[in-house]
């Protein structure tokens, strides 16, 4: 009896590695036979650089689709075996490449027999099969890429638990987290400008001492998205410092975010609310639409260049007797 076959998709991880372990064993095995073992994780980056070389590790990890401590650690066995060496690029003196030693090609021509049969051998294994499973696997990734299993998972646990996902107030302790979730969006789309630098280096005094609050998102423990209310007096707030982490995107925090800073804010009794974007976030702005933020044009005098677009809230603002509580309670809190 084979327990992992009864398990079905549940064991699809620990079977591909059970059938990985299952041909390396075996390939080993064989090439001990004709005096042409390569260490464990070694082979695929050995031949990359055969092909290819050279690289750099950022390089390598990119084709490889591996991490790079993985591909990392693979290139320091291969130089101690003498296969692999690195230099310096010419034309950066920086940055380190890879490239197969003399030994390293004499290996590669020494053993081209044995690869030539291991692939020969596998394609009729496969053949032999009736399934493409290279294909498949390569479709399964792709997939995998597309919509992770992890994404997926959250999202139903999300859905079953709303509770997982918990909107709190700024601590002194959550300092680095908000520097660090902004600045992250800021350099992937735009540049970070002195403005950005003023309010994430001191979110206290730039911020709440300033009558503004801070919302900090977070999912079992680890914070994934945050979003700032400034105040601008006269009851007047601006939504600013939003970023949710990348890999938690798609999840619905940001939406989350939105719906605690306008609940914030009637509760503070605002008057306005309103935010600065720019018109190429298409996500972004699609969600402040969907949430009651309509577009009033470019911004009369901000302080990002980046900014093209004001956005207002036209939603309710006004306060019920819950999100006053609500308000008197951070205010005591924070």
């Amino acid at each position: 009896m084979d327990f992992l076959r009864e398990l079905g998709p549940l064991a699809l991880g620990t079977r591909l590695k059970r059938l990985s372990d299952r041909v390396y064993e075996q390939i080993v095995r064989a090439a001990t036979i004709a005096d042409a073992e390569f260490p464990p994780g070694c082979f695929p980056l050995f031949k990359l650089l055969e092909a290819y070389g050279p690289l750099s590790i950022g390089e390598c990890a990119q084709r490889l689709g591996l991490a790079h401590p993985t591909v990392l650690r693979a290139a320091r066995i291969l130089t101690a075996r003498g296969w692999v060496e690195r230099f310096t690029d010419g034309g950066d003196r920086r940055r380190s490449l890879l490239r197969l030693s003399a030994a390293g090609r004499a290996e590669a021509e020494r053993t081209a027999p044995l690869v030539a049969d291991l692939k020969e051998i596998v394609e009729q294994e496969l053949a032999e099969s009736g399934c493409d499973l290279l294909d498949a696997l390569r479709r399964v990734e792709e997939q995998l890429e597309r919509h992770s299993l992890e994404r997926r998972l959250i999202r139903r646990a999300l859905a079953r638990d709303p509770g997982l996902l918990r909107i709190d107030d700024f601590t002194p302790d959550d300092a680095g987290a908000f520097r660090e979730l902004n600045l992250r969006w800021i350099r992937k789309f735009f540049r970070v400008e002195p403005p950005d630098r003023e309010v994430l280096d001191a979110p206290r005094e730039r911020i709440l001492d300033a009558g503004g609050h801070i919302l900090m998102a977070r999912i079992a423990g680890q914070t994934v998205g945050t979003c700032a209310l400034i105040h601008h007096g006269d009851c007047e707030y601006e939504l600013a410092k939003m970023g949710v982490d990348e890999r938690w995107q798609g999840l619905g925090i940001g939406e989350a975010l939105l719906r605690a800073a306008i609940k914030r804010c009637r509760s503070l009794g605002a008057r306005r609310l309103f935010l600065e974007t720019n018109s190429t976030l298409r996500p972004a702005v699609t969600l402040y639409r969907r949430m009651g933020f309509v577009p009033l044009g470019s911004p009369p005098d901000s302080k990002y260049s980046r900014a093209d677009l004001l956005m207002e809230y036209r939603g309710e603002l006004a306060a019920s007797v819950a999100d006053a509580a609500d308000a008197s309670a951070s205010s005591t809190a924070s």
